[in-house]
């Protein structure tokens, strides 16, 4: 393979391969696209991927790749998207990363990396998707990351990264049109800056240990399809600025401690798109929402009560 210098694109995807990766590939001088995608392949990535000196993709998600991420990575400053997903790579996330400051998509979820989320990822300024759910990570997130201004998807549920979520976020990442956070180790409340995300159309905060009320300024989130709140420990009453997500598809407000009647806004908004709406049924010596059903929500958790009546 050496000899194909003249090589742009590499493709050997969904072929059952094995085996780990030839060292010589990235001695190949033009090769710019390596798609390794959905194989069994094992092994790790090579410390010679320094070499390739034009790499822009490189697509090896979904094989059996484990060990750590040698720092080398780094080394490849033209890499624009990196697919190491769903894989059993392990250990920390290697700093040098932060030198791939022409990423634009950059998938790590999956895997087991674990540690603290590196803050010298906030370098990587052009990137625009960002996944990394399901890893054994701890720690709070850097503020170095509101670097990141151009992200469009950031997934990081399911990661065991917590604290308090910085409220900075909030201005610095308008352009996010999909956050997932779900199931960590965040608390305190949800903070009223995420009305600044007004590009958000899938907010998702579910299983976090959320306190507080849910603020009126998320009703400024108007291009909002989907919205979980569930499992969190939230109380007070559902505000009645989210009746102004008319493109709102799902809400998913279950398991907290929220009370009273479901907002009329929101019920309207069955008319429109909303096709699952789910609450906490109030029920005798619990708290709960007054939610007619079908008219209003889909049904309701944790009840005897099915609130069928207005």
């Amino acid at each position: 393979m050496v000899r194909l210098n003249g090589l742009n694109t590499l493709s050997i995807t969904r072929n059952h391969m094995t085996g780990t990766i030839p060292p010589e590939l990235f001695s190949m001088r033009n090769l710019e696209n390596l798609f390794l995608y959905a194989n069994q392949m094992r092994g790790s990535i090579p410390s010679e991927v320094a070499n390739a000196k034009k790499l822009k993709i490189l697509s090896a998600g979904n094989n059996l790749f484990a060990g750590t991420l040698v720092s080398e990575i780094g080394q490849v400053s033209t890499l624009e998207q990196l697919d190491i997903g769903f894989n059993e790579f392990w250990l920390r996330l290697p700093t040098e990363m932060g030198q791939l400051t022409n990423m634009k998509y950059l998938v790590i979820e999956d895997n087991r990396f674990s540690g603290p989320m590196p803050s010298e990822f906030g370098r990587m300024s052009n990137l625009e998707t960002f996944l990394l759910s399901q890893n054994l990570m701890k720690g709070p997130l850097p503020i170095d990351l509101t670097n990141l201004s151009n992200l469009h998807e950031w997934r990081f549920a399911h990661t065991g990264l917590g604290g308090d979520f910085p409220t900075e976020f909030g201005q610095a990442m308008t352009n996010l049109h999909r956050l997932e956070m779900g199931g960590n180790n965040f608390r305190g409340t949800i903070m009223t800056e995420f009305g600044y995300m007004t590009q958000l159309s899938w907010l998702a905060l579910n299983g976090n240990d959320l306190t507080g009320t849910i603020p009126t300024e998320i009703g400024h989130l108007v291009n909002m399809t989907r919205l979980s709140l569930q499992d969190t420990l939230i109380e007070g009453t559902i505000p009645s600025e989210i009746g102004l997500m008319t493109k709102l598809e799902n809400l998913n407000i279950d398991k907290n401690n929220l009370t009273g009647r479901a907002p009329e806004e929101i019920c309207a908004l069955r008319a429109l798109e909303l096709n699952l709406f789910v609450t906490d049924c109030e029920a005798r010596g619990s708290v709960g929402i007054v939610c007619p059903i079908p008219d209003c929500c889909t049904f309701c958790r944790r009840g005897e009560s099915s609130n069928s009546s207005p």
